[in-house]
């Protein structure tokens, strides 16, 4: 007998069962620790991707009959940081048209339209202004035609 009154078997047993339950909580930490990690990840994007807003800018109309005119299309980054492959479009927020950028594409692809969409590189900080084809005529008789 040893102190306590245990065995050295029983003392070896308690060792194991203090090892393994230091393991389950260090895992636990762990897991806890890369939780947190990612939640901060995700609030570091979504804190970039708050401050960039979109609005209609000014319409253009064609010079000829028979052209199209185009859509200013307002970007703000108002963060610190440039924004990297950017892709402007217009969609519809209410109705039965396309809410989704795929959406438009996929319904003008199917109806042989234009697609009114731009890409930009890069976006840096500020205020910028890109255009799209179609003006407000445009935007009402594609969707008018369906």
């Amino acid at each position: 007998m040893s102190a306590f009154g245990l065995s050295e078997a029983e003392w070896v047993a308690l060792g194991a069962i203090g090892t393994t339950g230091t393991f389950a909580v260090a895992l636990f930490l762990l897991a806890v620790q890369i939780w947190d990690r990612r939640g901060e990840a995700y609030e570091r994007r979504m804190a970039q991707a708050r401050l960039i807003a979109v609005a209609m800018g000014p319409k253009e109309r064609p010079a000829k009959a028979g052209e199209l005119g185009r859509t200013g299309i307002d970007l703000f980054n108002g963060s610190n940081e440039p924004i990297y492959q950017v892709i402007v479009g217009v969609v519809f927020i209410q109705g039965a048209g396309p809410t989704t950028l795929a959406g438009m594409l996929q319904a003008r692809r199917d109806h042989n339209e234009i697609q009114p969409v731009m890409t930009l590189s890069i976006l840096p900080p500020g205020r910028y202004r890109t255009w799209i084809p179609g003006g407000r005529a445009f935007w009402r008789g594609g969707q008018a035609r369906r």
